[in-house]
Parts: C-alpha cells; sequence; structure tokens
C-alpha cells in the first residue's frame, strides 16, 4: 500500500504542478494591470499585489486549493468505483474491495477517501495541520491493523487486497500488509 500510495502522490504532484500554472495564472490575473499603473518597472507593485490579500488574494488562493482537493477527492472515489482502486493500487495489483468482494459504491470510496479533502478546510493553519495527521494515522491504523484495515477501510467496510502476479515473490503475497 505504500508503494501505490507513492505512485499515486507523483501523479497528484505532476496534476499539482500543472494546476499550479492555472492557478497562477488565475491570482496573478490583473498583475500586469497593476504594475502598469504603479508605473513602468516598479517591482515593489509587484511584490505588494503578491503579499496584499486585501484584493481578494486570499481568496482566490482559497477557492484554488479548494478546487484541487475536491479534484483530487473526486478522482480518487471514481478511481474506487470504477477501477477498483487509484492507479498505484492497481499498477502494483492492488484493489478496493466491499465485505461482498465487489468495488466500493459511491458512500464506501467517499468514506475511504475523505482524508483527502480535509486540507482545504477553510480555518487557516487547521486544515493544512490536519490533513498530514489524518494520513499518518491512516498508515500507522493499517499497519497495525492484523487485516491490514485502515480505520478509513473500517468505517467504509472495504480493504484493500493484492493479488499475486506471476513474477511475485511469496513475500509480496502472503497477506502481509503491503
Amino acid at each position: 500500500r505504500v508503494g501505490a500510495f507513492a505512485v499515486d502522490a507523483v501523479l497528484a504532484t505532476l496534476f499539482g504542478l500543472a494546476y499550479t500554472a492555472v492557478g497562477l495564472t488565475w491570482f496573478l490575473s490583473g498583475a500586469v494591470d497593476h504594475v502598469r499603473h504603479a508605473g513602468d518597472g516598479d517591482l515593489t507593485a509587484l511584490f505588494s499585489l503578491a503579499t496584499d490579500f486585501s484584493g481578494g488574494g486570499a481568496v482566490k488562493i482559497f477557492i484554488a486549493t479548494l478546487v484541487f482537493n475536491l479534484l483530487h477527492y473526486a478522482f480518487r472515489v471514481l478511481c474506487d468505483m470504477y477501477l477498483g482502486g487509484t492507479p498505484g493500487k492497481l499498477l502494483l495489483g492492488g484493489r478496493v474491495i466491499t465485505a461482498e468482494g465487489g468495488r466500493p459504491d459511491a458512500v464506501a470510496a467517499l468514506k475511504r477517501n475523505c482524508w483527502t479533502v480535509v486540507g482545504s478546510l477553510p480555518v487557516p493553519v487547521l486544515g493544512s495541520l490536519t490533513a498530514p495527521v489524518l494520513m499518518i494515522a491512516h498508515a500507522v491504523s493499517f499497519g497495525t491493523s492484523p487485516r491490514c484495515l485502515s480505520f478509513l477501510d473500517m468505517w467504509a467496510g472495504t480493504a484493500v487486497v493484492f493479488t499475486p502476479t506471476t513474477n511475485a515473490s511469496p513475500s509480496t503475497t502472503d497477506g502481509m500488509c503491503h
């Protein structure tokens, strides 16, 4: 599961970089006009635009963060529902299942992935502090569970299972937490 998480983190980072480029364009929209009105070559005008959030900058940053986190959440939920796991899990032979052995429904997928949206909490600092705490709790809970279930898997009634591949060694398919 750690390897799958790493693959998914790389994919999310690549998406995040592209999203940030678009977001910066949106955030800095109007920057050229702002600098033009302040005078040619006046770098303090650009610095004041980037640091003065009274013109809606803080709102733009919050909205951009919220949208990114909601897109990430939706991506993970849809992958679990329709593919049986995120690209990282699927690439490494894992899949998300319910107690009945099927793919999670919308409610289960929403529950097991809810940690991804916590970083966008509208409370300053709290969101960015809560997300890593939940990620660590998630990892510790599946690492210490006899059935390798995270607290979110327990809540959602799901589990992550890995199927043996033709070139897998016994240590990767023996029921240990992956």
